[in-house]
């Protein structure tokens, strides 16, 4: 699927099939930093965890997002 062009609508299809198939604490890491363009730091804050963490979480769940795409 990724060898042709995809539409716009198709692309955020896929990408939301993909978050939905995150962890819980892995989509909210995702979807703050991406979708609600917040920082580490205020991610920190939010969730009360350290900033290694956030970074920790977030490179985790680009690497489950990456495999999940490529293999739809």
């Amino acid at each position: 699927m990724l060898g042709k062009n995809l539409s716009k609508k198709q692309i955020n299809a896929l990408v939301d099939f993909a978050m939905l198939q995150l962890q819980k604490d892995d989509y909210e890491i995702i979807n703050g930093l991406f979708f609600k363009h917040m920082t580490v730091y205020q991610l920190t804050k939010e969730l009360g965890i350290p900033r290694s963490t956030v970074r920790y979480r977030r490179d985790k769940a680009l690497k489950q997002l990456k495999k999940i795409i490529l293999k739809s």
